[in-house]
């Protein structure tokens, strides 16, 4: 923290002593022609309304008996913890109201929501307890009950579904370094769909296999023009979270495109005061972005400061 404090711009440094505070808000938009790993940055992303006590990020869209939801990582700017969230899709992004689905005594976010045999699941981020746990929907999409919680030796964190058959599931997943949690590396991990049991096995997603900024996914791997494109974040040596990046191919480093907060139109929303984005996901009718940046919170921002 003190590191990133002394490294951190001096402007924002400046609003941050000021009473500025980072937060996050999603921001969707319909898909048109060009979707935003093709390039469309024209089209403005339309943010979806916070509270006082919630922001919204890491955004899952899921598609569901013709109708589109939205799940989150809604946390609470009080307590400083994540929970899930689901809101209904609507073609006015600030008229969408989330609910509370899942809240535990430790942190989550990124809620990966899948179909696999018949069954709607999600796996969310939850590194803080050291475990992946899995969620089965018990009455999609407000229900959920805990099937799994497999606890893990190092943290694993924004895990995404790359492979199902009858028997396992595959995920993508990113095992962060010890000594600093901007750091990752891609993993693959295997899950037992009897045993509910992880099986790690020696091919590797990459063959370097060390610690980067940039081997974090950004959310679930989509199907553009019959390619399968995996979004990734970057990080810098100091902040998290800055930029996506699009894969064509998930065997490959190669990056097709890549797109900052300069590139990006959010309605009602200031370049000057946008810092980061870090999550994206799509469906047929809509695509969704997180962005994180400065709002003017003093009371907030000078508390937690003081914790």
């Amino acid at each position: 923290m003190i590191k990133r404090l002394l490294t951190i711009p001096k402007k924002r440094l400046l609003k941050k002593i000021l009473g500025y505070d980072e937060i996050y808000t999603v921001a969707l938009r319909k898909c048109n022609e060009k979707t935003l790993p093709q390039g469309n940055t024209e089209v403005p992303f339309v943010p979806i309304k916070y509270s006082r006590k919630y922001w919204y990020a890491d955004p899952i869209l899921f598609s569901y008996k013709g109708k589109e939801y939205l799940f989150v990582e809604e946390f609470d700017r009080n307590t400083s913890k994540g929970q899930l969230a689901v809101a209904e899709v609507l073609d006015s992004p600030k008229d969408m109201e989330f609910r509370t689905v899942i809240s535990e005594p430790y942190h989550m976010s990124f809620p990966m929501v899948f179909e696999w045999n018949e069954k709607i699941f999600m796996i969310p981020e939850t590194s803080e307890n050291y475990s992946i746990n899995i969620y089965q929907a018990v009455d999609f999409p407000y229900k959920w009950k805990c099937i799994s919680c497999i606890k893990t030796e190092k943290k694993y964190v924004d895990s995404v579904v790359l492979e199902k058959n009858n028997r396992n599931l595959t995920l993508l997943t990113s095992e962060v370094c010890d000594g600093n949690p901007l750091k990752v590396r891609f993993k693959k991990i295997v899950i037992d769909i009897d045993k509910l049991k992880i099986i790690i096995p020696d091919i590797k997603f990459n063959k370097a296999q060390i610690y980067n900024l940039i081997d974090r996914n950004a959310g679930p791997i989509v199907k553009i023009d019959n390619h399968e494109i995996l979004s990734t974040q970057e990080s810098t040596c100091i902040d998290y979270g800055v930029s996506l990046a699009f894969r064509q191919t998930t065997e490959t480093s190669a990056i097709i495109s890549k797109y900052g907060i300069k590139d990006i139109i959010i309605d009602d929303l200031e370049k000057r005061n946008m810092v980061g984005i870090h999550t994206y996901s799509k469906t047929d009718k809509y695509e969704v972005i997180d962005v994180r940046y400065l709002k003017f919170s003093p009371l907030l921002q000078y508390r937690k400061l003081l914790k």
